[in-house]
C-alpha cells in the first residue's frame, strides 16, 4: 500500500475508534459561503466508455464534434462520468483523456459538474486488479451479492481508496472557474447485510430505544445484548418495528454517507456545492420502496442542491401496463420533491430521455412529451437539468436506448425540444431561478411509517397501495382545481407553526399518528384550521402498538367520533352527503362510491353527520373544535378518487378546501380538469403564469388573476408574443389559446 494511503487508513480507523459506529462521517466547514449558480441549469450527461475508443485521437475527434454541438443546443451545462481512466500497465489514473474533456467543455463556456461517485461501475475508482493487491479486500468481497460490480465502499480499506479517487480528481479539477457543482454520490444507496452494517444497525438501535427493555418492549423480543438484534432473524407476527426499524436505519446511514463525502468535497472545493441523486423516493413509487429508493426528505437534508434521478417513464414501465404516464402525475411527483427539498434549491440530475434501450415498448418521448415534462418541473419549482444523456448509448444491455441524438449525432426530436427550452432560458432563465410558486394554503400531512405499515398486508395486493394512493388521489383531486398543495411530513420535525399558515390540512389514510402530531393537529384546528382525514386514522403509535380507543393519541375529542368497528372488501360502499354546508360545490343527496374499507363509529356530543352509508349510519363526521372543524371520513377519499376518476369524490375534496378558504391563484374558464392546469410564480413585481394543456385537443378560454397594479406588459415567453389583455377592478383578464399538448408561459411585468 502507497504511504499516502496508509495514512488514510490510519485516519479512518482512528475516526471509526473514537466515534459512534454510523456517526464517524465528516461535517462540513461551518461558514463557508458556497458558490450556488443562481440560473436554471440545463444540461446533459457526457457518458463514455473509454474502452470504445481504440486511440486517444479517436477519443479527441468525438469529444470536438460533441461537446460543440450541446453548446449549439442551446444547454449551458455537463455533467462528466467518467472522467478518469486507469492504466493497467501501471497501475495509476491516466488523465489524458479527462483533462482534454474538460478543457473542451471550459472553451466552449459551458459550465460543469463532476459526478465523482457512482457506486455501480466501481472499476471506474476500483479497478479489478486491486482485489489482487488487497487479499482481506477480496476476502470479503466474495460475499457480496454482486461481486466486483457493487464492491462494498464502506469496507475501510475500499473507503480509503475511494476517498483518495475522490480527492485525486478534486484536487486535479477544482481550479475550474466553470464547475458548478459536484455530483458527489449518483443514485445513491447503500444496502449490506455485513456483518459490519448490522453492528451498525444495532448501535443505531441502541440510541433510538436507550435501554433493552424499551426495545424489547417494542420488538416483542428479550435480548439481553446490544450485540443480539438482527432484522433479519425477526418476524412480523408480534411487530413490524424490525423491519421499519431496518428501513429507517438504511435512509440515515445513506444520509450519513453522503454528508461523509460532503467532507471529501469540502476539503478540497469547500465553496462548490454538492448534489446527490436517489432513483425515486417514499411516494414517487407507490410500491414498498426497494433497497435502491431513499427517502427524498432525508436525502435533502444532507445535500447542498437536492436532485433525483427522474425515469419519466417509471409507472408507464411498472405499474400501469404500457399505458403511458398520465401528465398530472409528474407534476405529482415534481410537487412532492419540491416539498421534500425545502429551502434548498432542487434539480432532476438525471432525466432519462428515451427508452432504456431499443428493445423496449415504453419511454419513447417524442417532443410534446419532453417540452411538456421540463416545463412541469420548472413550473413546480425546479432549478436545473441534466438529460442522460448526449448521445444514444450503443452497447451493453441499454443498447440504443437514451440519448439527446440520433445515432448520426443529430438531435432526435426530444432533444429539439430542450433546444426550444434552452432558447428561452437564455433569455428568462436568471428570472425564473428567482420566481417561486405562490404559497400554499392547502397541506397534505403524511407519516412514512403510515405508508410502510400499509405493507403489512399480505393477502390482497391492490389495498397495499392503499396509504399511497389516498396521498396521490387526494393531490390529484386538488391539482385539478389548481390548488397549490403543499406535502408535510408528520414524522419530520413538525410544529405548530409550520402548518398554522394553511387553510385545510388533509390526512389520506393515515395509519399512524403520533401524540406529538395529535396535539398539534388539536392546536391548529383550535385556533382557526380545518382538518379532514379519513378511514384508519390513527389506527396505531410510531412503535407499531394500536390505539385501543381510536381514533388514538387523543383525537376521539377532535373528530368527535369513537371507532367502533370496520370492515373492508373488495368492492365499495356508498356515501350520500346529507349536509352540504363545508362543501363548496356539493348539493344535499350527492353520492360517490368509498373502496376498501368503512369505519364505523360511535358519535360524542357535537358531532354532526354530514353524509351516510347506505343504512343510514354515519359516513362522515363534522366536529366544531375551538374555532375550527374536524371532518373525518369513513371511507378513503384519495384511494377512491384514484381509483376511478368517475367518481364524484374529487368534488368533496376539492370543494372542502374552497370552504376552507384554498383557492387557485389563477382560475381558468372554462374548467378543465384533465386539460388544463395552471401555476402562478412571482418575483419582485413580476409574475410568471405557466399554462399547460396535456390533452389532444386546442384549449381556448381566459385566465383571470387578480393583479394589485395594472401590467405595464404581459408576454408569451415562449413565442415572444405580446398578449393584449383587459384591467378590470383589480383583475387581469387574458384570453389563451394553446394546442394540444402545449405550453404557455406568461410574463407578467
Amino acid at each position: 500500500m502507497k504511504k499516502n494511503q496508509k495514512i488514510l487508513l490510519l485516519k479512518f480507523l482512528l475516526l471509526l475508534c473514537f466515534s459512534e459506529p454510523g456517526m464517524f462521517f465528516f461535517q462540513p466547514a461551518s461558514g463557508q459561503k458556497l458558490n450556488v449558480r443562481e440560473d436554471i441549469i440545463l444540461g446533459t450527461v457526457y457518458s463514455y466508455f473509454n474502452e470504445e475508443y481504440s486511440t486517444d485521437e479517436d477519443f479527441f475527434n468525438r469529444v470536438d464534434r460533441d461537446i460543440p454541438a450541446i453548446k449549439q443546443a442551446n444547454l449551458n451545462a455537463v455533467m462528466v462520468w467518467p472522467v478518469t481512466q486507469w492504466d493497467p500497465s501501471t497501475k495509476q489514473i491516466r488523465w489524458t483523456r479527462g483533462d482534454y474533456l474538460i478543457e473542451k467543455v471550459e472553451e466552449e463556456g459551458l459550465d460543469l459538474s463532476l459526478l465523482l461517485f457512482k457506486q455501480q461501475q466501481c472499476r471506474h475508482y476500483f479497478p479489478i486488479w486491486k482485489f489482487d493487491e488487497f487479499n482481506m479486500i477480496k476476502q470479503d468481497q466474495l460475499k457480496q451479492l454482486n461481486g466486483q460490480m457493487d464492491v462494498d465502499f464502506m469496507i475501510p480499506e475500499v473507503k480509503v481508496i475511494l476517498d483518495d479517487y475522490m480527492a485525486k480528481v478534486l484536487e486535479r479539477y477544482k481550479t475550474g472557474q466553470n464547475i458548478i457543482l459536484h455530483n458527489v454520490w449518483n443514485e445513491p444507496h447503500y444496502f449490506s447485510e455485513s456483518d459490519k452494517n448490522i453492528a451498525g444497525f444495532q448501535q443505531w438501535l441502541k440510541r433510538k430505544y436507550r435501554t433493552l427493555d424499551e426495545l424489547n418492549r417494542v420488538w416483542a423480543d428479550d435480548y439481553t445484548s446490544w450485540n443480539q438484534p438482527n432484522p433479519l432473524l425477526d418476524q412480523d407476527y408480534y411487530s413490524s418495528m424490525p423491519e421499519i426499524d431496518w428501513r429507517l436505519y438504511k435512509d440515515d446511514l445513506v444520509a450519513e454517507i453522503i454528508q461523509d463525502l460532503k467532507g471529501i468535497v469540502r476539503q478540497n472545493d469547500p465553496s462548490t456545492p454538492v448534489n446527490a441523486n436517489p432513483v425515486g423516493g417514499l411516494f414517487i413509487d407507490p410500491s414498498l420502496p426497494a433497497k435502491w429508493v431513499i427517502d427524498e426528505w432525508i436525502v435533502a437534508a444532507a445535500n447542498d442542491i437536492h436532485g433525483m434521478s427522474y425515469y419519466p417513464d417509471l409507472w408507464e414501465k411498472g405499474f400501469n401496463k404500457n399505458n403511458p404516464s398520465p401528465f398530472y402525475r409528474h407534476h405529482f411527483i415534481f410537487n412532492t420533491l419540491r416539498c421534500a427539498s425545502g429551502n434548498k434549491p432542487y434539480i432532476l440530475t438525471e432525466v432519462q430521455t428515451y427508452s432504456r434501450s431499443g428493445q423496449e415498448i415504453s419511454g419513447y418521448f417524442d417532443y410534446h412529451a419532453l417540452n411538456l415534462i421540463t416545463w412541469s418541473a420548472l413550473a413546480n419549482g425546479c432549478k436545473g437539468f441534466f438529460f442522460w444523456q448526449w448521445n444514444p448509448i450503443m452497447r451493453g444491455r441499454q443498447s440504443f436506448g437514451r440519448g439527446l441524438t440520433l445515432t448520426s449525432g443529430e438531435l432526435a426530436p426530444r432533444g429539439q425540444a430542450v433546444k426550444d427550452i434552452g432558447a428561452v432560458l437564455k433569455k428568462y432563465g436568471r428570472e425564473l431561478y428567482h420566481a417561486h410558486p405562490a404559497t400554499s394554503q392547502a397541506a397534505i400531512l403524511v407519516d412514512k411509517l403510515s405508508v410502510l405499515k400499509s405493507f403489512d398486508n399480505t393477502s390482497a395486493e391492490e389495498t397495499k397501495l392503499i396509504v399511497h394512493d389516498s396521498f396521490e388521489g387526494t393531490y390529484k383531486a386538488l391539482f385539478e382545481k389548481d390548488i397549490m398543495t403543499d406535502v408535510v411530513r408528520a414524522d419530520i420535525g413538525l410544529t405548530l407553526e409550520r402548518i398554522m399558515p394553511y387553510k385545510i390540512v388533509f390526512l389520506p389514510f393515515q395509519i399512524v399518528v403520533r401524540e406529538n402530531v395529535a396535539f398539534i393537529l388539536k392546536e391548529y384546528v383550535k385556533q382557526g384550521g380545518i382538518v379532514f382525514a379519513d378511514s384508519h386514522t390513527a389506527m396505531s403509535n410510531e412503535f407499531d402498538f394500536g390505539y385501543p380507543v381510536n381514533p388514538g393519541a387523543g383525537l376521539t375529542e377532535l373528530f368527535g367520533v369513537i371507532r367502533e368497528y370496520h370492515t373492508g372488501t373488495g368492492g365499495s360502499f356508498r356515501v350520500t352527503v346529507t349536509d352540504n354546508s363545508v362543501f363548496e360545490g356539493i348539493n344535499t343527496g350527492d353520492s360517490f362510491q368509498g373502496v376498501y374499507f368503512r369505519d364505523e363509529w360511535n358519535l360524542l356530543e357535537g358531532a354532526v353527520t354530514i353524509a351516510r352509508y347506505e343504512d343510514g349510519s354515519p359516513a362522515m363526521v363534522m366536529n366544531r373544535y375551538g374555532e375550527g372543524y374536524a371532518i373525518l371520513s369513513g371511507v378513503p377519499l384519495g384511494a377512491s378518487y384514484l381509483k376511478d376518476s368517475n367518481n364524484p369524490i374529487n368534488k368533496i375534496i376539492a370543494g372542502t378546501a374552497m370552504f376552507a378558504g384554498a383557492t387557485p391563484d389563477v382560475i381558468a374558464s372554462p374548467d378543465k380538469k384533465d386539460q388544463l392546469s395552471v401555476y402562478l410564480h412571482r418575483t419582485g413585481n413580476v409574475s410568471y403564469v405557466y399554462l399547460f394543456n396535456s390533452s389532444e385537443d386546442r384549449y381556448e378560454g381566459r385566465l383571470t388573476l387578480i393583479g394589485k397594479e395594472k401590467p405595464a406588459d404581459v408576454r408569451e415567453i415562449i413565442s415572444e408574443q405580446v398578449c393584449p389583455f383587459a384591467y378590470i377592478d383589480s383583475t387581469i383578464l387574458l384570453d389563451v389559446s394553446l394546442p394540444a399538448m402545449g405550453v404557455s408561459v406568461f410574463r407578467i411585468n
